[in-house]
């Protein structure tokens, strides 16, 4: 009789720290997303809509909706095996649906970082719909077979469910390694000392930690705390909803409109608009003293085309060739 009592307890204390840690996340991304309402007015409302300014307006306020709706629900609710499927599948399409948001703006950055190459960007998407593939097939595989109590809290949750936290980390690896070894090149070959090159490296380093820490602590609770399983689910969705507008808007703070006096253009990836075109990528032109914004000697151009920035590919060039001179 007391072993029954401590376990009903123990299932009772699991949904409360759920609920707690599901408004916790929440309050904080509200919070952000209030704190940066001022930097979206000036940066993001006023450009014409674009494929990329949905995905700023989808990752910033989807995690918020989502955890919004679940914190509707009361926790002492009683949901039958059903209902907890269908409300797990909701939550693992919307979690998949803003995961898959934020790395294609990742992409995109990488994409900028290597305007000239013809092999990065097809191996990269062949990486993403291969994480599109594992996260599907995970679900999939694990949905059916996971079992609930009470409040949709697990009580056997299948262990392919890893394989959805382990396509999404390893593809956050490797947009981080392509980043960084551009970062290290640029360094070596003198175009890499710019404030939007280091801007890449350093939004795309902390993203990746904080996905990684994120995950981390999931899987923890997968192989172990199995009814404390949703304790990060909306930490998760906060993660990736900041992590993709904030990126977006640390590029708009360096745009040409946001900044006027700076001598760094960036390319479509920043651009005023929020668009990409097949020859984006990041150049430069070599000159020589210091420019107010930076001690490096790279001013960066652009040319203006119908109010979209683009940048020439052979300006790429001749920013390497001068760079090892």
């Amino acid at each position: 009789m007391s072993g029954l009592l401590n376990w009903a307890v123990q299932q009772a204390d699991a949904a409360t720290a759920v609920s707690r840690s599901s408004v916790a996340a929440t309050a904080f991304l509200v919070y952000d997303i209030l704190l940066t309402l001022d930097d979206e007015v000036k940066l993001i409302w006023p450009k014409r809509w674009s494929f990329t300014k949905f995905l700023y307006f989808f990752v910033r306020y989807t995690g918020v909706a989502v955890e919004l709706s679940l914190l509707a629900v009361s926790p002492d609710h009683q949901f039958t095996q059903q209902e907890c499927e269908r409300r797990q599948i909701r939550k693992a399409v919307a979690a998949m649906s803003l995961i898959m948001a934020v790395d294609f703006i990742l992409i995109l950055r990488v994409r900028a970082l290597y305007a000239l190459s013809k092999t990065v960007v097809p191996v990269l998407f062949f990486l993403y719909l291969l994480e599109i593939g594992g996260m599907t097939t995970s679900f999939i595989m694990s949905i059916p077979k996971t079992r609930y109590i009470g409040p949709c809290l697990p009580i056997y949750i299948p262990k392919t469910i890893l394989i959805y936290i382990l396509a999404s980390v390893t593809f956050q690896g490797v947009l981080l390694a392509f980043t960084a070894t551009q970062f290290v090149l640029g360094l070596r070959e003198g175009w890499g000392r710019t404030r939007i090159i280091f801007l890449l490296m350093r939004d795309g380093t902390w993203a990746f930690f904080m996905i990684f820490v994120i995950m981390l602590l999931q899987t923890s609770l997968y192989t172990r705390e199995k009814e404390y399983t949703g304790l990060f689910y909306a930490w998760s969705l906060t993660t990736f909803s900041f992590a993709g507008y904030r990126i977006l808007l640390n590029l708009q703070k360096l745009s040409p409109v946001a900044r006027p006096s700076t001598s760094f253009a960036l390319s479509n990836i920043t651009s005023t608009n929020l668009e990409f075109s097949p020859s984006t990528g990041i150049s430069g032109q070599y000159r020589s003293g210091e420019d107010e914004e930076s001690t490096n000697d790279f001013e960066f151009e652009i040319e203006h085309t119908d109010d979209i920035e683009v940048v020439r590919r052979d300006e790429v060039e001749m920013a390497r060739r001068e760079g090892m001179g």
